[in-house]
């Protein structure tokens, strides 16, 4: 059964019909117990309830999953000192203030139709939280001293944990640098100096905003019989000479073009106008020089492998839009070889947008993505 648009955290728990999802969680009696055991309102975090998950859990995600008594008060002072590093008073107040609705409507889960709420969660491993409603809700019901069960997820081998965040930063440093080489290797070259100060180009925008790294404002290239070598955060990245471009004696630059003041639309529009109508078969080399792109035609992008990997990631949650779509154009490009980008909530490849995602904030505070906009 498909999971449909929730209008609001009631039907979340409480719908009869199937309509909406439904948590499935138990019905309260009046004991305190508020809490159900064997649901935390997302499937992954579901899998640490289940004997049978435990071992992947471990040997695939090198996760462990433990349920704990803890109070609302220990609750919030531990999301507030190691997932958020802010105050108590802040989380309560934004939880409190500025959620009042949602607050309210998990009252009435439990008080009005009598269902118990999903077990919260709280994540050392990945830094994240589910929960900060639900234990502010209980609070307000119960008193913030009301121990209630807590799914507690942490690594289960810490040395596994640093050793495979260490391979996976150099591995996404090595595909963006392999990238930024690609890119660069689209154009002509003079000398290895110019190669060197159009790497340093694509670099800097592969690494635009990530603070860890910084790159130099010079490059310097080591040749080898085969290769030109790039050092870049202690690797050394190989620029194969076969596979590079040379620019030829006859290939024209703009300084040998004298004409003082150009009020053309575009570069062909000039071409046109300056080398004749039948420049690109006259010069051809001169699409290179000028790095003319033609523009990407929708007949190369299957637009049916686009749609499929949009209809995956709709109806889902992420913390931000920013998650979704990175885990979109990774699906696209590591899956079907489209170098998909985005910019703000469309997704591009080359200059062309092809979608545009909608989204919708949620119960406790989760994105929705709820439909696109296709322009293939």
């Amino acid at each position: 059964m498909p999971v449909k648009y929730k209008d609001n955290i009631i039907e979340a728990y409480l719908d009869d019909k199937k309509q909406y999802y439904d948590y499935g969680t138990a019905s309260y009696t009046g004991d305190g117990n508020v809490v159900d055991l064997n649901h935390t309102g997302m499937s992954f975090y579901d899998q640490f309830l289940e004997t049978s998950e435990l071992d992947y859990l471990r040997d695939k995600k090198n996760l462990k999953g433990t349920v704990v008594k803890m109070t609302p008060k220990e609750y919030y002072q531990n999301c507030a000192d190691m997932i958020f590093h802010t105050s108590v008073e802040k989380l309560k107040r934004e939880r409190g203030e500025y959620d009042r609705p949602i607050i309210d409507k998990l009252h009435n889960v439990v008080k009005v139709y009598k269902r118990k709420l999903c077990m919260p969660m709280i994540n050392y491993a990945d830094k994240g939280q589910e929960g900060l409603h639900r234990m502010l809700a209980i609070a307000e019901m119960f008193g913030w001293n009301h121990e209630v069960p807590v799914l507690v997820v942490d690594w289960y081998d810490v040395e596994r944990a640093e050793k495979e965040k260490k391979e996976a930063i150099q591995a996404d440093i090595d595909r963006r640098v392999e990238k930024a080489i690609s890119r660069s290797l689209e154009y002509k070259f003079t000398d290895a100096n110019d190669i060197a100060m159009q790497l340093q180009n694509e670099l800097s925008r592969q690494f635009e905003f990530d603070n860890n790294i910084t790159v130099p404002d010079e490059l310097v290239l080591k040749e080898t019989e085969e290769a030109l070598l790039l050092t870049f955060e202690g690797n050394e990245y190989p620029i194969h000479k076969d596979e590079i471009q040379w620019k030829a004696s006859d290939d024209i630059s703009w300084d040998d073009i004298d004409i003082d003041d150009i009020e053309l639309d575009n570069t062909k529009d000039f071409l046109s106008r300056y080398f004749g109508k039948d420049w690109e078969d006259t010069y051809p080399h001169l699409k290179d020089t000028f790095n003319i792109k033609e523009e990407i035609e929708d007949s190369i992008i299957d637009k049916d492998v686009v749609v499929e990997v949009l209809e995956e990631h709709n109806h889902s949650y992420y913390q931000d839009s920013t998650m979704a779509l990175e885990m979109i154009c990774e699906k696209l490009y590591y899956h079907h070889n489209i170098d998909a980008r985005y910019k703000g909530r469309s997704i591009y490849v080359g200059e062309k947008k092809i979608a545009t995602i909608k989204v919708e904030r949620e119960a406790w505070n989760m994105l929705g993505m709820y439909g696109y906009t296709l322009f293939i």
